[in-house]
């Protein structure tokens, strides 16, 4: 995910996460995990903000230096 420097600060890749996070709920999923690169601190504060949490590599990933793995449980919500 990117968002261009013009809007970034203004909550744009956390309402993303939120829609992927609804719609992954909404299809069943329990859990999300994602791969990010190592020099991209904004994003991991944008993860980190939505709950996710560092984890080893994930799906068919090599273990790598240049990445940054994450992962977050999907706890259904009430209806």
């Amino acid at each position: 995910m990117y968002t261009k420097p013009s809007h970034q600060g203004r909550g744009v890749g956390g309402l993303i996460v939120v829609e992927i996070e609804t719609r992954a709920r909404a299809e069943g999923m329990t859990q999300l995990v994602l791969e990010t690169g190592d020099r991209h601190p904004a994003a991991w504060r944008v993860y980190e903000r939505a709950g996710f949490k560092r984890c080893g590599p994930v799906l068919d990933y090599p273990d790598s230096h240049w990445s940054v793995f994450y992962e977050k449980p999907l706890v259904r919500e009430a209806a």
